[in-house]
């Protein structure tokens, strides 16, 4: 079995670890954070270039069958649909609609949520906040007509507010590295145990590496792997 998802997540921690370490620019001048912003601004535009379309895992999963990967590290056929959306006030000026299909089933939504971006030029990176829509058949042709997304107020018509769970996208080279602020995100649907995840993503032109677990208080694993083996989806169209 090829290890190229652990291996790809390696060498992008290690440059990860290094802009980390070099992120902070508290006593810059105004001119450096003036040129910081703008660089930013840019990052932020070439990510939601990148992001929009449809991305299918289909052939990972048909690489995951062919090599014999153990039934912990596999996954089930998923399709991801993001569609940036414009005036959207109640969650900020750069919002995304992301839609998750199963089977990659576009008929068939498993979760959908809006993500707002902010640039941070204090930790030099985008700053990614993900609130989750209660009823995906209710906005399931919001990337054709967003009227349902404008209508949206944050805390009534989101099942969760995430503004303490954080994230930080960087640029590096030609991919963008997401990483959690703080460990990880809690979160708990109504009727539901609370569910503590864990997600680093990777993204390029054309795919988008993603690994999460979702875990329970006693440390059961609700959904993912604990293994960081990543799910690989592929835009195609």
């Amino acid at each position: 079995m090829q290890s190229y998802p652990i291996t790809r997540a390696l060498t992008v921690f290690a440059l990860t670890v290094g802009t980390i370490l070099l992120a902070p620019f508290p006593s810059y001048s105004r001119s450096v954070v003036d040129v910081l912003e703008a660089r930013l601004e840019q990052d932020l535009e070439l990510l939601l270039t990148w992001s929009q379309g449809f991305f299918d895992n289909k052939e990972y999963v048909e690489q995951q069958v062919r090599e014999g990967m153990p039934a912990s590290h596999s996954f089930d056929r998923l399709g991801m649909r993001f569609t940036r959306v414009d005036d959207v006030p109640n969650f900020g000026g750069s919002v995304t609609l992301a839609q998750g299909f199963i089977d990659a089933d576009k008929s068939k939504p498993s979760l959908t949520s809006l993500i707002s971006y902010r640039i941070s030029p204090e930790e030099n990176g985008i700053e990614y906040t993900v609130n989750y829509i209660l009823d995906s058949e209710a906005v399931i042709n919001a990337h054709k007509d967003p009227s349902p997304i404008r209508a949206l107020v944050q805390h009534e018509d989101t099942s969760v507010n995430n503004r303490e769970c954080r994230a930080l996208m960087r640029r590096i080279g030609d991919q963008f590295i997401l990483e959690q602020v703080g460990g990880g995100c809690s979160y708990q649907f109504e009727g539901q145990r609370p569910v503590k995840s864990r997600a680093i993503s990777m993204m390029s032109e054309d795919e988008h590496w993603i690994w999460s677990v979702g875990q329970y208080p006693d440390g059961s694993i609700r959904y993912g792997n604990d293994e960081k083996v990543f799910n690989v989806y592929k835009k195609v169209d």
